[in-house]
């Protein structure tokens, strides 16, 4: 970063499995030009039979790591999609991203189980226990964070709420 300029935004975009985090990135990478977009998916990919407590450890860091390489960047606005149920992954995310940014906001995306449930059945190819996905649903409903309700809303319509927030 140069000097003088001022520390980008973090926004951190939370929601059980199957919510449409990829596709909301995806409409927001579209809409805000100058923005650095990560989906933890993306650099927390083992094999099923890999999934230990060393490979969530390991994805942890690739996530901070990645969000680390554009915070320093200097991009002005730079947002991560993951389920972020547990606060304490949050707030490692926080403390490993300490001093690269100037603020940062949380918002979990929610919906009804019925509105949940249909678009998991739409996605056939991301086998996701139902039982998993509604306990995740519960976590975040009972965190005290900002909600945005996506029941009966396309990728296109989360997305201007998520530019409303922002603005």
């Amino acid at each position: 970063m140069n000097a003088g300029q001022e520390l980008p935004r973090l926004v951190l975009i939370g929601g059980p499995p199957g919510i449409g985090k990829t596709s909301l990135l995806a409409c927001l990478e579209r809409k805000l030009t100058q923005s650095a977009c990560l989906d933890a998916d993306d650099v927390r990919r083992f094999h099923p039979s890999l999934l230990d407590e060393r490979a969530g450890a390991m994805g942890v860091q690739n996530v901070i790591a990645v969000l680390r390489g554009y915070l320093e960047a200097g991009f002005p606005l730079v947002i991560l999609t993951w389920v972020l149920a547990d606060p304490q992954l949050v707030e490692r995310i926080l403390k490993g991203l300490e001093g690269l940014y100037g603020s940062h906001l949380l918002v979990h995306l929610v919906a009804s189980p019925a509105a949940l449930e249909a678009r998991c059945q739409r996605q056939p190819d991301r086998s996701r226990p139902w039982a998993y996905v509604q306990q995740k649903l519960r976590q975040i409903e009972a965190l005290p964070t900002a909600k945005i309700d996506t029941t009966g809303l396309d990728s296109e319509a989360v997305a201007e709420r998520v530019v409303e927030i922002l603005d």
